[in-house]
């Protein structure tokens, strides 16, 4: 990729090859069983003042069964999964200089390591032909392994003792626990025409920004 932008002009390059194994196991008409192993990759980039961040690594492992019941009107998944990040890229404002000339800057930097342990559901039903109710349910435990930082808004990020590992810290939003709830109705019309009023409601524990 190439940035043009003033004072930040650079050029930076990445590539890489990313794969997918997947397995299935049919136990019955209304059940599937899957597992799968893959791989993610983000290209690094510069930030503001031509700082060079890494390329982002993730390896995903998952399982999961697709099902239904009740004559085919109620379906439901389940998938657990684990997430392992090498060199995530995260954001932040940096401020850089003294007095005067203290300035502010967006920078991308690259967390060592971070892990994503979770398990979703989601469900619909259709318990007539007109109503339609759905839902997920999502648990997350999302930290990171290793991540050297530094508030540069309050210290001076060249003296040693200033950084700190957040390693153990939730990531950003990333909620513990999240649900959601909807039901949908289709109306037909005179003119032959169908409206589909739906109401939701959401659900989620807090998250850091």
């Amino acid at each position: 990729m190439l940035f043009r932008s003033g004072a930040n002009d650079g050029e930076t390059s990445d590539k890489k090859t990313t794969w997918l194994a997947r397995a299935e196991y049919k136990p019955g008409s209304d059940v599937l069983l899957y597992g799968t192993v893959s791989t993610g990759f983000k290209s690094g980039g510069l930030s503001d003042g031509g700082r060079r961040h890494k390329p982002e690594n993730l390896t995903n492992y998952e399982v999961g069964a697709k099902m239904e019941f009740l004559n085919r009107t109620l379906a439901v998944n389940l998938d657990a999964f684990t997430m392992k990040y090498k060199d995530m890229q995260v954001s932040s404002i940096e401020y850089v200089g003294t007095g005067a000339a203290r300035q502010q800057q967006l920078v991308t930097s690259n967390a060592a390591k971070s892990t994503i342990n979770g398990v979703e559901m989601e469900w619909s039903w259709r318990p007539m032909p007109a109503g339609r109710f759905s839902g997920n349910l999502s648990l997350l435990d999302a930290k990171y392994d290793d991540f050297l930082t530094c508030d540069s808004a309050l210290l001076d990020c060249g003296v040693a003792s200033n950084v700190v590992n957040l390693g153990g810290e939730k990531l950003p939003h990333a909620p513990t626990f999240s649900t959601s709830f909807a039901y949908e109705h289709d109306i037909g019309l005179a003119s032959g025409a169908r409206i589909s009023p739906r109401a939701q409601g959401h659900y989620q524990t807090r998250t850091k920004l």
